[in-house]
């Protein structure tokens, strides 16, 4: 009886609270209609026995009636009886839940368990056990053993499947070892597990970039699109970092499906956050800018990289200024700019500019403009 009511209703109003697994199970295979009819009629099978039936030292007044010595019931006759009164009160549900197989129960059950583990804290490691599994993980792959890393990861998973950053740390390895499809799952996994905040926009933008790499662009700007929303709170250098990240990264994926104009924006928007730190990111950003007619704009952009030599030499800087010398004539120049580039014969090459650093149409017929009109093979 007891049983029955509590898998009708729970042991507190379930508004209050979040049912564990064993009750979210309990719910399904005996629904509220054929519990309380189970549970009524347990109840009335023991107000109609005898109480020695149940416990022979009890006194006769604590009995529902006065006990009669015609007949005793056994405890699992009553419990049997019960069950099957409340099954005839709601045969449905009975058959129901006999239907299910046991792969049905078990999905059941794992539904119920991931649905408690979100209702606690899953970026929190629970206990030193798994805290010393993270922490063995992180020393292997930062000892270059990735495929250790991968395995320990594999324990802390199965052990704490409701622990968010094991999912998108593995996520992490699987980049590594370049298999982008189990990356790309188990970052989903990551970002269902983990709340709406916090880190979890550093997982959307891994799941992005990760996607690109698939093909699948419009996915990836999808996620990134959605690591903004979710904008630091109370932290302004945070939510800046926050947003310059994800936009140059969202910038760099739209150049990928020919998005000059969106990529622009997104490159306009990063700058004006680091307007006095130059980055390689600013080559794309010239770029677009020249593709939109900005020739100055995009020489200013690039001679302020090139002048801060944070990261000499910038062979892609130094390209992109001697296509931008040679569109404006100044042949002297571009053949300055482009005999201090590295592995001039990449940058001579078409399916190089378009295929590996993206490049848009202008820039790419300046560069073959300045190799004498024509790209290597």
């Amino acid at each position: 009886a007891f049983a029955g009511v509590y898998a009708a209703y729970g042991p507190f109003p379930r508004r209050f609270r979040a049912r564990s697994a064993q009750e979210s199970l309990m719910m399904t295979l005996f629904p509220p209609g054929v519990a309380s009819a189970t549970a009524l009629a347990a109840i009335a099978l023991i107000c109609l026995a005898p109480a020695r039936a149940f416990s022979p030292g009890l006194p006769p007044q604590m009995s529902c009636h006065p006990p009669s010595p015609a007949v005793g019931l056994s405890r699992r006759s009553v419990l049997l009886g019960g069950f099957l009164l409340g099954g005839a009160a709601a045969p449905g549900g009975l058959r129901e839940a006999a239907a299910l197989t046991v792969a049905e129960r078990d999905e059941l059950y794992a539904k119920a368990k991931a649905e408690e583990a979100r209702s606690v804290d899953s970026t929190k490691l629970p206990d030193d056990r798994a805290k010393q599994l993270f922490k063995e993980a992180q020393r292997a792959q930062q000892g270059g053993d990735v495929r250790k890393s991968l395995n320990i990861t594999n324990v802390l998973i199965q052990e704490y499947p409701g622990f968010a950053y094991g999912w998108s740390n593995r996520g992490n390895l699987w980049v590594a070892l370049q298999d982008y499809e189990k990356a790309v799952a188990d970052y989903g996994k990551a970002i269902e597990l983990a709340p709406t905040g916090g880190e979890t926009w550093v997982i959307l933008l891994n799941r992005g970039t990760t996607l690109s790499l698939l093909g699948r662009e419009q996915e990836g700007i999808g996620d990134l699109t959605a690591g903004l929303e979710l904008q630091a709170v109370g932290n302004d250098r945070l939510a800046a970092t926050q947003e310059q990240i994800l936009k140059v990264n969202r910038g760099l994926l739209k150049m990928r499906v020919r998005d000059w104009e969106g990529a622009s924006a997104d490159f306009a928007d990063s700058q004006r956050l680091t307007p006095d730190q130059p980055d390689r990111w600013w080559v794309q950003y010239a770029t677009v800018l020249f593709e939109a007619g900005k020739e100055d704009e995009a020489a200013r952009l690039l001679e302020r990289l090139d002048k801060k030599q944070r990261f000499p030499p910038n062979s892609d800087a130094k390209a992109a200024l001697a296509a931008l010398a040679s569109a404006r004539g100044d042949r002297e120049a571009a053949e300055t700019y482009f005999s201090d580039v590295q592995r001039p014969k990449s940058y001579s090459s078409r399916a190089f500019l378009e295929g590996e650093l993206r490049w848009p149409p202008r820039i790419v017929a300046a560069v073959a403009a300045l190799r004498g009109g024509s790209f290597s093979p």
